[in-house]
C-alpha cells in the first residue's frame, strides 16, 4: 500500500511540473508576441527647443573678459555653461495589426552636425500607446561644456551666428514584458532646430568663443 501511495504522489508531482512548464512556455510565447507588437509603433518628430544656462551675472552688460577677470573660478568652469533640450515627438500605434504597447521609457540621442563622438541624450519616462491611437511624448536632457564640449561650442557658435542647429536624432524604445526586456532602435531622422537669443546673450557667447578658453 505504501508503494502505491508513493507512486501516486510521484505521478502528481510529474503532472504538476508538466502543467507548470506548459504554462511557462505559453506565457513566454505570449510575451514574445507582445514584444513583436511593440515594433509596430513609430515615433515622429514635432519640435525640439532648448534653454541656455549661463553663470549668474553673465548678462550684466560687462564683457566676457571683465567677468572672467572678476570671477575666474566661475567663468572658466565649463560646468557652469549648460543647454537643456526639450524634445516633442508623437508615438503612433495605428498599423493594421496594432496592439496595446507599453514602453519602459525612451531615449533619443541627438547628434549635433557631424559631432558623432558627443551625442546628446534626452529621455522619456515610461508611457503607453493604446492600439489605433497616438500620444505625444516629451524628452528632456541637459548637457554642459564639461560633458559635451564640442557639441556645446557648436551650439553656442550657431546661436551667435543666428543659424539653425543641424541634428540627427535616433530614438530607442525600452521595454520590459515579463522576463523579457530590451531596446528597439528606430530609424534616425535629420532635423534642423531654429536658434534664437537676445542681443545680450549673443554678445556674451561671442566673447566666450573669442576667448578660446574652451578650445
Amino acid at each position: 500500500m505504501q508503494k502505491i501511495k508513493n507512486n501516486s504522489l510521484f505521478y502528481v508531482f510529474i503532472f504538476s511540473i508538466l502543467v507548470l512548464s506548459n504554462c511557462t512556455k505559453n506565457k513566454t510565447a505570449g510575451d514574445i508576441d507582445k514584444t513583436a507588437a511593440l515594433r509596430n509603433v513609430t515615433i515622429t518628430y514635432d519640435s525640439v527647443t532648448y534653454l541656455l544656462g549661463l553663470p549668474a551675472g553673465a548678462l550684466s552688460g560687462k564683457s566676457f573678459d571683465q567677468l572672467k577677470n572678476e570671477d575666474s573660478v566661475t567663468y572658466k568652469n565649463p560646468a557652469t555653461y549648460s543647454i537643456t533640450f526639450l524634445g516633442n515627438y508623437t508615438a503612433n500605434n495605428k498599423s493594421s495589426n496594432a496592439q496595446d504597447a507599453k514602453f519602459d521609457g525612451m531615449l533619443v540621442k541627438i547628434i549635433m552636425d557631424t559631432i558623432n563622438s558627443s551625442p546628446i541624450p534626452t529621455t522619456v519616462d515610461s508611457f503607453e500607446v493604446k492600439k489605433n491611437t497616438s500620444v505625444p511624448v516629451q524628452s528632456k536632457g541637459t548637457i554642459s561644456l564639461a560633458t559635451n564640449r564640442r557639441a556645446g561650442i557648436y551650439i553656442f557658435r550657431q546661436v551667435v551666428n543666428g543659424n539653425d542647429l543641424a541634428t540627427t536624432q535616433t530614438p530607442f524604445l525600452n521595454y520590459k514584458i515579463g522576463v523579457l526586456q530590451g531596446t528597439i532602435q528606430l530609424p534616425s531622422f535629420k532635423e534642423n532646430i531654429p536658434t534664437r537669443a537676445s542681443g545680450e546673450t549673443k554678445t556674451f557667447l561671442k566673447g566666450l568663443l573669442d576667448s578660446g578658453i574652451f578650445n
